[in-house]
């Protein structure tokens, strides 16, 4: 699972389109096109250290 967090009220409007808060951005799975390939890498990191 990942998430974009920002301080940025305005910028966590951008990316999620909606008010978030931290606590629930870190609940909700990013899909954005533009973070894809990071989750990606990220988990094929992870799976390998498993």
């Amino acid at each position: 699972m990942g998430s974009v967090l920002s301080i940025s009220v305005r910028r966590n409007q951008e990316y999620w389109k909606k008010e978030m808060s931290a606590e629930q951005a870190l609940k909700t799975r990013a899909t954005d096109r533009r973070i894809l390939p990071l989750i990606q890498a990220i988990e094929s990191i992870s799976g390998k250290a498993k």
